[in-house]
């Protein structure tokens, strides 16, 4: 499911692209819907859209402006230019801003399909490499992880051959052929605070010290 925004300070094709979207409820839903380039800016990071469709002739900052700032800030949405005139100096400024596509008004249902489902195959493309390459860092990551517990287990006993040396150094990058294995005992700590205690019960149970003497509680030597 992608999120739609459509951009355009005429109320009858927002609602017209509105009405065409709602053909395709399982791929697209429309999550927002502005009049202006600065109510576009401001919305975009609320309702996160995938794709936006931007009108280019707005009042106050145009459409073209409008999505150099969005590429500026969210390089990751596909923009698709909507404008009522055909003009190639339009389409020139748009590409190096990374339009994805540009439609002239007003727009067929088939165009408008068009348009949809290929950007759809577009972030479905996007969505499946980077799924792919996280699997791939999490498969590394669990195998570096065998590698190096084997590693330790192996040079504790035995002698590694040239062909291992040479498979973990190349493996971890060690910096030379030459190091050391230390290891480390670490006993637990007495418990401290046990043998003053211990102490204590027995003078107040009278025993006697070291000297034979009473404990101070009245009992007899």
């Amino acid at each position: 499911m992608y999120n739609v925004m459509i951009v355009d300070d005429e109320e009858p094709v927002l609602d017209s692209y509105a009405y065409m979207l709602e053909k395709y409820p399982d791929d697209f839903t429309l999550c927002g819907k502005a009049r202006s380039g600065y109510e576009t800016i401001e919305m975009v990071q609320k309702v996160q859209p995938d794709i936006v469709f931007m009108d280019i002739g707005m009042p106050g900052i145009d459409g073209l402006e409008t999505i150099r700032e969005l590429q500026q800030r969210y390089p990751e949405i596909v923009c698709i230019i909507s404008t009522a005139y055909e003009r190639f100096d339009i389409a020139r400024q748009a590409v190096p801003l990374g339009a994805f596509d540009y439609l002239v008004k007003p727009v067929s249902r088939a165009r408008f399909q068009e348009t949809l489902q290929k950007a759809k195959i577009y972030l479905d493309q996007k969505r499946d490499k980077i799924s792919s390459h996280i699997r791939e860092l999490r498969q590394t990551a669990g195998t570096n992880a065998w590698e190096e517990k084997n590693f330790l287990s192996l040079i504790t006993w035995k002698t590694l051959s040239e062909e291992e040396w040479t498979r973990y150094r190349q493996l971890f990058k060690f910096p030379s052929d030459e190091g050391a294995v230390l290891l480390v005992h670490i006993a637990p700590k007495p418990d401290a605070a046990q043998k003053p205690y211990a102490d204590h019960e027995g003078a107040l149970a009278g025993k006697p010290d070291d000297t034979g003497k009473s404990d101070g509680t009245g009992k007899p030597d």
